[in-house]
């Protein structure tokens, strides 16, 4: 066999080997709110509707960069369905393994590279964050590819690596910020080659950089000029209380040897459902760690070109988390996971070297391979136990939203089990805000490839939501009691089972939509305003009071412009001399659910009955802290502006 024809067949079983271990359960992946607010983005940019400045807000307030939505457009423009963009996710993370393999084949050596290939092809922790809509989960890739263009444009001198470097690494750093960590060891790369630099590639590579930095630049301005105190504020938040625990060694620990997934997967669950002997765990930690510190060995004696990259690697960014952050997550350590591999290529490469004498080498590779399969193959077994207990049973969010949510497979189901030709789909859960709640985000991103319209039923009790033909209702788990206990008959039902604890899903038909009985049918409403509501009645019993509304289609249903169509609803009761006697002010419902014909029944909640009138109108909240305001008009019969509100007459005309 010809070294070629080895290197080929070295690079096929690794990628193969990384897209199997990625695929297996691949129906069973989650689908829950951070990765339902990217899909929505990047649907929409697919579409194209927006070209995203930013992406989803990040968890201390500031905008993330739009890269990771650019990614996640790709696999949009051909579906809709979680399960076949995740494969796309596993298909970019085997690729990157590949790219491991090749970077450590040309730099290190066969015998390393097919080690380090190996193990991130299959350790349990590079799986389970490489199989997920999530940031961090397709980061990776994209910063290898830039690794490898560093070391061929500074240590091999070529142009393409020079000219690649800057615009891949900006690119993939933006999709999570646990990328800019590494950024000390590009730096060391190009330091170290700098005699090798050529001017006109480098000088193209720092332009593209600018330019794949240029979307995010502006989108933050933009964020800055409408919130000028937004990274003052967050600052002035950050830095939280630590026990003073050195979380990012525990955290290491684990993804290094490739136990205790279930700390992330399952936190909340008592272990004893997946718990595997104490002496299987041991061996994975005591073979692991050996493998490291002969690895470590051999950087120190052997390998010393590599101490320095890889102290860049590893040990900054610990550091740098450690002490630069409140809060610590086992997801910030993705980048440094490649560098972990190649500790474990220097050890069985050591061991491998040290056998060699005293053994053929097929004996001598198989010894050393087989003290690399051995932990692997037991924290795999690990693994799946933990991963299997999460496909079927229901497992409570934990700190940091960590926690299996519920399977792909099931919200599919859902999916299928809604009839071709409703218009209008209805989801009662309990939330209705897209950018808090995940039934109110994921369910129009899973039936984007319909034509229903779909939005949340209101959680506000005083708010009832009636479609204009027939409908289909979505009854997740979370739905109150309260809503459970009020519904009527259906044409058709059917029932989705849920994981084991977490309830089931109900899809309930109805053929003729319950409308709002109105005092008097008219042509024409009691008042159209101009975020295009309409007044069409007030139904006013025992003193207390109904305003019915009709609403239009949507102006705009996109992730951050739909949030410009989210408006107060205004009553204030007044008595025969025009004084105010009682007030309230509520959401009405969003704007971005509206669709066309849809009726809004809002209970007033005041006491009319020594009310003369009551005056009724909208308004938006520019700044809630200012107490900033944009009132809505009232529109005449030529479609001008006539006021601010409308005065309704409480003596029963």
């Amino acid at each position: 066999m010809t070294p070629r024809t080895a290197n080929m067949i070295a690079l096929a079983a690794v990628i193969a080997l990384a897209l199997i271990a990625r695929l297996v359960d691949i129906q069973n992946v989650e689908f829950f709110h951070d990765e339902a607010m990217v899909a929505m983005m990047a649907q929409e940019m697919a579409d194209g509707l927006t070209f995203p400045l930013q992406g989803i807000l990040s968890s201390v307030g500031i905008p993330n960069p739009p890269t990771s939505i650019y990614v996640m457009a790709v696999p949009y423009v051909f579906t809709n369905n979680p399960v076949v963009v995740t494969a796309f996710i596993a298909l970019l993370n085997a690729a990157g393994v590949g790219v491991l393999w090749a970077i450590a084949r040309r730099w290190i050596g066969y015998v390393p590279a097919l080690a380090a290939g190996i193990w991130l092809a299959v350790t349990p922790w590079a799986v389970l964050y490489s199989r997920k809509i999530w940031a961090q989960d397709y980061m990776l890739p994209f910063l290898l590819v830039a690794l490898a263009a560093a070391l061929w444009g500074w240590k091999g001198g070529r142009r393409w690596g020079q000219l690649a470097m800057l615009p891949v690494m900006l690119f993939g750093m933006q999709i999570h910020f646990a990328g800019w960590a590494l950024v000390p060891l590009f730096a060391w790369i190009v330091w170290r080659g700098r005699s090798r630099t050529r001017l006109l590639p480098f000088a193209v590579s720092i332009a593209l950089g600018v330019a794949v930095m240029l979307p995010y630049a502006l989108g933050l301005t933009q964020t800055l000029r409408d919130d000028p105190t937004r990274i003052a504020d967050v600052a002035s938040r950050s830095g939280g209380d630590r026990d003073g625990s050195v979380e990012s060694l525990a955290y290491i620990s684990r993804l290094t040897t490739g136990v205790a997934t279930e700390s992330w997967v399952a936190p909340t669950v008592d272990p004893a459902p997946f718990a595997h002997p104490a002496v299987e765990t041991a061996a994975v930690v005591a073979i692991s760690t050996a493998l490291l510190v002969a690895g470590t060995g051999a950087v120190l004696t052997r390998r010393r070109v590599w101490l320095i990259p890889l102290l860049l690697w590893i040990v900054l960014p610990a550091a740098v988390f450690e002490i630069g952050l409140a809060d610590v997550w086992p997801h910030y350590y993705v980048p440094q996971l490649p560098a972990f591999a190649l500790l474990i290529g220097f050890g069985v490469e050591t061991v491998y070297r040290t056998l060699s004498s005293r053994l053929t080498a097929r004996n001598a590779a198989f010894v050393a391979f087989g003290g690399l399969a051995a932990p692997l193959i037991l924290a795999w077994i690990g693994f799946q136990s933990v991963m299997q207990y999460a496909y079927t049973n229901y497992i409570p969010i934990g700190e940091g939203t960590s926690g299996y949510t519920t399977p792909s497979r099931i919200l599919n189901e859902v999916v299928g089990a809604i009839p071709d030709g409703i218009d209008d789909v209805i989801v009662a859960s309990d939330g209705d805000r897209v950018w808090f709640d995940v039934d109110a985000a994921r369910w129009p991103v899973l039936l984007r490839d319909t034509t229903a319209c779909v939005r949340p039923r209101p959680v506000d009790p005083r708010i009832q939501l009636h479609p204009a033909g027939p409908s289909a209702l979505i009854v997740a788990p979370t739905a109150p009691q309260e809503f459970r206990d009020a519904l009527g008959p259906a044409l058709d039902s059917s029932v989705v089972a849920g994981r084991i604890g977490e309830g089931d899903y109900q899809v309930r038909i109805a053929d003729t939509p319950a409308q709002p009985s109105l005092p008097r049918q008219s042509d024409t409403p009691i008042a159209v305003f101009s975020n295009s509501a309409a007044l069409l009645a007030l139904v006013v019993q025992d003193g207390y009071g109904s305003a019915v509304f009709s609403v239009s289609n949507s102006p705009d249903r996109t992730f951050y412009g739909g949030l410009d169509y989210d408006y107060q609803v205004f009553f204030h009761a007044l008595d025969a001399a025009g004084n105010r006697i009682a007030q309230r002010d509520a959401s009405f419902y969003p704007g971005r659910y509206w669709c066309a014909g849809d009726m809004l029944s809002i209970n007033v909640d005041l006491d009319l009955t020594d009310a003369a009138v009551l005056r009724v109108g909208f308004y938006r909240i520019l700044d809630a802290e200012t107490g900033e305001i944009q009132a809505v008009d009232v529109l005449d019969v030529a479609g001008n502006a006539a006021g601010n509100w409308v005065d309704l007459p409480l003596n029963g005309d």
